[in-house]
């Protein structure tokens, strides 16, 4: 390697560095560029999830302060209007309308769960027990497989759940019946104040970025391109003065 290079005349010896050396700068600042882009695109998609879920919980929490109050009937018996005095209920319906039109899909995946379509799909299990036995405030990442960003933020329950959820000893004094069901017929869990049993999930899919960085990338591409071949060309013409006598 060492003899070739001796060998070579002047004009090469200072063309083939500069050649190498530009494209590999070329080449790896495209692909700062394009990590960079793709960052902020799905960083701008999970603010998105944020900011809805976020809202979601105010609706929760807003719902749950009415109800302390008294807001709501006492004598209310009809099961769907009983459901809009429940807080949960109103923050997965913002999230389900909200969510349609910023084209998210939404569920919530949970363990026992008592709407079949809630059932949580193995990769689900697994983000609900870290959830469990932690005290994240919430966990995203790209899913490979289905090409789509997935947002989790854990539901804690809070004491109005407990009316549904709780111990079903006092299904009598919530609901008047002695069967520990809640008013839906539902066996009451005995689930307690601040556990985790689910989750507000996003799913985003990933084409929309692919392609604005895509869009955004060719942009960068040609521009190192142009950026490259002007070196090469003034390379070539510094390098041909100068080997000449």
């Amino acid at each position: 390697m060492l003899k070739y290079w001796q060998n070579l005349n002047i004009k090469k010896k200072i063309l083939m560095p500069l050649i190498i050396i530009s494209l590999l700068t070329g080449v790896l600042c495209f692909w700062f560029f394009y990590d960079m882009y793709k960052e902020s695109e799905v960083n701008a998609l999970v603010s998105k999830a944020r900011a809805l879920i976020i809202e979601a919980e105010a609706v929760r929490e807003y719902t749950a302060k009415q109800s302390s109050i008294g807001i709501f009937r006492n004598d209310i018996t009809n099961l769907e209007e009983v459901l809009y005095t429940v807080p949960i209920f109103s923050a997965m319906t913002v999230v389900k309308d909200k969510s349609k039109e910023l084209e998210m899909d939404f569920k919530v995946p949970k363990f026992q769960p008592r709407n079949p379509d809630n059932e949580p799909d193995e990769y689900e299990t697994e983000i609900l027990k870290k959830l469990e036995s932690s005290n994240e405030k919430e966990f995203w990442e790209i899913d490979e497989e289905t090409n789509a960003v997935r947002f989790f933020r854990p539901i804690k329950l809070t004491d109005e759940c407990l009316k549904c959820h709780g111990d079903p000893e006092k299904s009598a004094e919530y609901w008047g019946r002695t069967d520990g069901k809640d008013i839906t017929g539902a066996k009451m869990e005995d689930w307690k104040v601040g556990e985790v049993h689910g989750a507000f999930e996003l799913i985003m899919s990933m084409e929309p970025v692919n392609a604005t960085v895509a869009n955004k990338s060719l942009f960068i591409a040609v521009i190192f391109a142009i950026g490259v071949g002007v070196i090469i060309f003034l390379g070539i013409f510094i390098s041909k003065n100068i080997s000449e006598p």
